[in-house]
C-alpha cells in the first residue's frame, strides 16, 4: 500500500496495552491510524486487507545492543535487518567511543535509539570494549556530568565480569556497593536511569539495592534477588541468546556444556521473574559477531516463550508503543511470534 492512501487491516487480533484484544479493525489513511475498531464495524468502502489467523501489534524494541565503531560503516544495512524484524526501537548500550551518539543522529528517520554512549568501568575490570574506566567516585561524577552534555538517554554502568565458558565461572571485577549506589544518585541527579550489566547473584543485588533501572544479562540470579527486583520495579533484561550464542566460539566439551547448563538456568530465572511480576524485556545485545542485529533479537523472543512466557506476555514486552488513532501507522503482522509483514508509515515493506 502507498503512504497516501486509505486501506482497512482486519486481523484475529490486536495487541492492545494490557494484551490482546480479538477481532479488531485498523484504518489507515495517510500514513496514521485513523481508527481502531471492532471488526465488525470496519467500513466496506475501503479497500480491506484481511489477515484472518493472525495478530496486528506495534512494532518491537530491541532493549539491548551495541553500536561499535565498525558499525557506523554498515549502519543502512544494520538499520535494514533491524526493520525486517519488525524493530523500530533500540536502547545501545554503549560502546569506548560513544558511536550510538553518531548513530542516533543517522537513522532518525528509520530507527529510534536511546542511547548511553558509552559505559562506565572500574579500572582493572571487563568493560574497555563497551565504555571507559573509572577508579575513583570524582572520576565517575566528571565522567557522568561530560555524559549528560552529550546528551545520553540513560547511564550503562558495568558492575560485573562476564561468563567464562571454560571455565563455567563469571570473571570478576566490580564496583562495591558504596560507589554504585553513589554512580546511580549521580546520574538521578541528571534525570537519568541506569542500567547495569551484572552477572552473578551478589552484583545483581547490589545492583537493585543501589537502585539501579535495569539489569542487563543477570546470569545467576537468584529467586531472592528477582522477589527484590520485583519488590523495587527493577526490570530484567536477560540476552538469553547472547550466552547461548557463545557455543559458536567454542569447540572444546566441557565449555559448550556449560553454556547449555547456564542457558538453562537462565531460562528457569526469566520463569522465575515473569511469574514475579518483574518486566522482563528482550534485548539481543547484538554488535558482536556471532550475534547478527535483527536475527538475535526474533531468537530472544523464541527463547522466552521457551522459558515458558505466554505469546502475549512475551509481546507486550516487546512492545515499542500501543496503537492509537492519530499515531503513526507503524505496527507488524504477526502469526505468533513470527513477523509476516512490517508496516512503517502505513507502507507495508
Amino acid at each position: 500500500m502507498e503512504k497516501n492512501s486509505e486501506y482497512v487491516v482486519i486481523a484475529d487480533a490486536l495487541l492492545a496495552e494490557n494484551g490482546f484484544v480479538t477481532d479488531r479493525a485498523v484504518r489507515i489513511k495517510d500514513g496514521f491510524i485513523a481508527d481502531i475498531t471492532a471488526r465488525a464495524q470496519a467500513s466496506d468502502k475501503v479497500y480491506v486487507l484481511d489477515f484472518s489467523g493472525h495478530s496486528i501489534a506495534p512494532c518491537f524494541c530491541d532493549y539491548h545492543l551495541h553500536f561499535f565503531q565498525r558499525s557506523t560503516e554498515k549502519i543502512g544495512e544494520i538499520t535494514d535487518h533491524l526493520t525486517k524484524s519488525g524493530i523500530s526501537k533500540v536502547y545501545e548500550g554503549g560502546d569506548a567511543h560513544g558511536c550510538g551518539m553518531e548513530v542516533k543522529k543517522a537513522v532518525a528517520d528509520r530507527l529510534a535509539v536511546q542511547t548511553s554512549g558509552y559505559a562506565l568501568y572500574r579500572k582493572g575490570s571487563y568493560g574497555g570494549y563497551i565504555g571507559r574506566e573509572v577508579s575513583t567516585l570524582r572520576e565517575a561524577e566528571y565522567m557522568i556530568e561530560a555524559l549528560y552534555q552529550s546528551g545520553p538517554d540513560y547511564i550503562k554502568v558495568v558492575n560485573s565480569g562476564v561468563f567464562e565458558p571454560v571455565a563455567g565461572t563469571i570473571s570478576s571485577g566490580r564496583f562495591t556497593f558504596h560507589e554504585l549506589k553513589h554512580i546511580v544518585a549521580c546520574a538521578g541527579a541528571k534525570g537519568l536511569d541506569v542500567a547495569c550489566h551484572a552477572n552473578g547473584d551478589e552484583s545483581v543485588r547490589d545492583a537493585v539495592k543501589a537502585g539501579v533501572s535495569f539489569i542487563v544479562h543477570g546470569l545467576g540470579v537468584s529467586s531472592a534477588s528477582l522477589a527484590l527486583m520485583a519488590e523495587r520495579g527493577t526490570a530484567f533484561i536477560p540476552t538469553v541468546n547472547a550466552f547461548a550464542s557463545l557455543a559458536a566460539k567454542e569447540s572444546e566439551k566441557m565449555a559448550r556444556e556449560n553454556i547449555r547448563e547456564a542457558v538453562a538456568q537462565h531460562l528457569a530465572a526469566v520463569k522465575n521473574a515473569c511469574d514475579r511480576g518483574v518486566r522482563v524485556l528482550p534485548g539481543s545485545d547484538a554488535g558482536a559477531a556471532v550475534i547478527p542485529y535483527g536475527t538475535s533479537f526474533v531468537r530472544e523472543l523464541n527463547l522466552f516463550e521457551e522459558a515458558g512466557m505466554s505469546i502475549e506476555k512475551i509481546l507486550l514486552s516487546a512492545a515499542a508503543g500501543t496503537l492509537e488513532p492519530e499515531a503513526k501507522a507503524d505496527f507488524l503482522i504477526l502469526e505468533g511470534l513470527t513477523v509476516k509483514h512490517v508496516v512503517r508509515g502505513g507502507v507495508f515493506l
